[in-house]
């Protein structure tokens, strides 16, 4: 039954994090995984220490929170003096208003990730640190408007000295176009200089793609539409 409940909790679609009494992270699930690549452990901690119950047991809270994503409640509890437990309550995600038309082409992602990095990193003194699913096939995409965008992307990078690219699948979550479900492709940029504009976040907002931004990361999401 225990390991029941470690499964359940590991695939919730909320974000759950266990604090031991030192303020140090003891476990989290893999919606937190991605949760915390955006957010300082100390960050939501210090949400839990704050919205915790005066005795033991559980405390829900209803706010507005953005952490990357849209949160509208809290719940926190603790049984003893050692685990603190937070888990964060998403808000259910509106419909996407993308409308694919001829446009949209099958196109291999890392092609135009290569063509877009080198374009505009060759010759800066970058260390890159790739780390790409392979397993992801061929997506529709407007070319045109997601090359302009990387494009912009690396420029805001280009001053750094380091510069991790990353892509993945976002595990049970979904964009809805035109009445189908997507599977959520995500590119994520994380550098020690990130110079990311409102003209980038409003690019990136009037051509089709979701783009959030936190301290030095950047990520981009879109729905991976795949010819059957």
């Amino acid at each position: 039954m225990e390991k029941f409940y470690e499964e359940l909790i590991e695939n919730d679609l909320d974000p759950f994090i266990l604090f031991n009494s030192s303020g140090s992270v003891e476990k989290y699930n893999k919606k937190a995984d991605f949760l915390l690549s955006f957010v300082s452990y100390k960050e939501i901690y210090d949400l839990a220490i704050s919205n915790a119950p005066k005795s033991f047991g559980f405390k829900r809270t209803f706010m507005d929170l953005e952490f990357k994503e849209s949160y509208f409640a809290i719940l926190v509890g603790y049984l003893d003096e050692e685990y603190l437990g937070i888990k964060l309550y998403k808000k259910a995600e509106e419909e996407n208003s993308i409308t694919i038309d001829d446009k949209y082409k099958s196109v291999n992602l890392y092609t135009l990730i290569e063509l877009s990095k080198n374009s505009i990193l060759a010759g800066r003194q970058i260390s890159l640190i790739e780390d790409y699913d392979l397993t992801i096939p061929e997506t529709k995409l407007n070319i045109d408007q997601f090359l302009k965008l990387l494009n912009e992307l690396f420029q805001a990078y280009s001053r750094s000295s380091r510069l991790k690219i990353r892509s993945f699948l976002k595990l049970g979550e979904f964009i809805k176009v035109e009445n189908q479900k997507y599977q959520v492709c995500c590119i994520h940029l994380e550098g020690d200089d990130a110079q990311v504009s409102d003209e980038i976040k409003f690019l990136a907002k009037n051509t089709n793609f979701i783009l959030t931004t936190k301290e030095t990361a950047t990520q981009i999401e879109f729905p991976l539409i795949v010819d059957k």
